[in-house]
């Protein structure tokens, strides 16, 4: 039933989200109310309907008046079936009035929120109260501007009523930003360019950036305590701590990650733009990783008959691979921000999911700048190639200590080619952290009976002279590898 004033309603409680309720316009001859049967909504006022609109495989059997007096692109469509010259954007009302004597069929192709959307409008249209929240203000605004309802088809429209709720509204809560975001999705790329998702994605910035408590508690768990990378604050949390909230720097990680990959990039984008600290970026992107990607959640197997059938149950490798891939590509570049282990595990279902060469290489590069951080089961990488018969992918950790050897050499030389002795140097250390991971690699692949004599000499000898403190890692590897009956090297 409708009201007859407007105000705007909040329920109790902090998930509440806000309602404003707004008239239309005063059709009065058109009071009335809405019947659907099947396929077709019906307006029952006492008049005969003289348009039927088609939205999707929705029809709605109207009136043109109510309509073309709020809408110009229905007002030309009107018009366009009436074989008239003129255009009814700005069409003079007095004209508009005489197209209602005919009945007409026109067909909404495109209409922003489809069928479900147009009823809401129509009813508008019609004089009853629009209901406008954070779930369909997107929406409704998408649909005003597809259909043309600006001030000049009436005073307080539709695009006016939506922009003053994104702007006084949405924007002022949290809650109502993440959820207006969100609705988004599926009216891209048409709420991008009418600017919801930027008011949207800069509402959530801003507010990661300050302190929660001055825009509401976060939207799932007010008092959830996830492990963030640095498990340092971003703001000096007093007022939380005075309401006995307990918020850290990955409050936020579970609310932006129900966006889809396109949106929950925007607000990284623009999260990293406003100067947040690099861990808070990478824990938001593990968090979305470890629940976008199934992979990342699992232990990858060892076997080629177990990955064969992997690939072949998975209907989403492709969506899984795109989100991996920019997952990486978002990743902070600095050293040690980024946990060893999430590497890791990236680089293996990257492997998996046959990853661009760029996207692997990137991996290898990363894990390889931060080696000393790793332990032993970040470097055992199953060998997920056919080619290749060997139980772990020997190459790809070859690769990745050349890379950590380049970035030590360079970080100690400064640039500079001369001799070192990696033994005495006190920049030296993660070099003999290195040696003694290297070593535990040695042993645990020299039982691998595929392994040629090349490949294990080559990982033995892949660490600069005078490295090793202690050589018992190394013999032992060497003991094991000449027991299995592998040839002499």
């Amino acid at each position: 039933m409708a009201r007859s004033s407007s105000r705007v309603q909040a329920q109790a409680g902090p998930s509440s989200q806000k309602v404003r309720e707004v008239g239309a316009n005063s059709n009065n001859a058109y009071r009335s109310s809405f019947v659907r049967t099947g396929q077709s909504w019906f307006c029952v006022s006492g008049l005969p309907s003289d348009i039927t609109v088609e939205v999707d495989d929705m029809l709605f059997h109207l009136h043109k008046l109510p309509l073309v007096s709020r809408s110009g692109t229905i007002a030309k469509m009107v018009a366009d079936t009436d074989s008239s010259d003129d255009d009814a954007i700005g069409y003079p009302l007095n004209k508009i009035q005489k197209l209602a004597q005919r009945i007409v069929h026109i067909s909404l192709d495109g209409m922003p929120g489809g069928s479900g959307a147009f009823e809401v409008v129509a009813k508008f249209c019609y004089g009853e109260k629009l209901d406008l929240m954070a779930n369909n203000v997107a929406m409704l605004r998408c649909a005003a501007e597809y259909l043309h309802m600006s001030e000049e088809y009436g005073g307080s429209n539709l695009i006016k009523l939506t922009e003053n709720f994104l702007d006084n509204v949405t924007v002022r809560s949290w809650k109502d930003s993440i959820r207006t975001l969100k609705s988004c999705e599926p009216l891209l790329p048409l709420a991008e360019e009418l600017s919801v998702v930027k008011k949207c994605v800069e509402s959530i910035t801003m507010k990661i950036s300050s302190e929660p408590s001055l825009y509401g508690w976060p939207e799932l768990d007010r008092k959830r305590m996830l492990q963030s990378p640095s498990g340092k604050l971003l703001w000096s949390g007093n007022s939380a701590k005075e309401m006995g909230m307990e918020l850290k720097v990955d409050w936020w990680y579970e609310d932006i990650s129900i966006l889809s990959l396109p949106l929950f990039k925007c607000v990284i984008c623009a999260i990293d733009n406003r100067g947040l600290m690099p861990e808070a970026v990478a824990g938001a992107l593990m968090y979305y990783a470890r629940k976008a990607i199934p992979g990342m959640q699992r232990r990858q197997e060892i076997g080629h008959g177990q990955l064969a059938l992997s690939h072949s149950t998975s209907s989403r490798n492709s969506e899984q691979l795109f989100c991996l891939e920019t997952i990486e590509n978002l990743l902070p570049s600095q050293k040690c921000i980024t946990p060893t282990v999430f590497l890791s595990s990236l680089l293996k279902v990257a492997m998996i999911l046959h990853a661009e060469q760029r996207c692997l290489d990137s991996l290898e590069k990363r894990i390889g700048a931060q080696l000393e951080h790793a332990v032993l089961d970040d470097i055992l990488i199953p060998n997920y190639s056919e080619l290749s018969e060997t139980l772990y992918d020997v190459d790809c950790v070859e690769r990745i200590v050349k890379h950590f050897v380049n970035t030590s050499k360079s970080l100690v030389l400064g640039g500079h080619s001369h001799e070192l002795d990696f033994s005495s140097s006190s920049s030296a250390f993660p070099l003999v952290s290195v040696a003694k991971l290297v070593d535990s690699y040695a042993v645990e692949i020299a039982s691998d009976a595929n392994l040629s004599p090349v490949k294990f000499r080559t990982i033995v000898d892949s660490l600069p002279h005078g490295t090793r403190v202690l050589d018992d890692g190394l013999y032992q590897a060497i003991d094991i590898y000449l027991k299995v009956g592998n040839n002499v090297f």
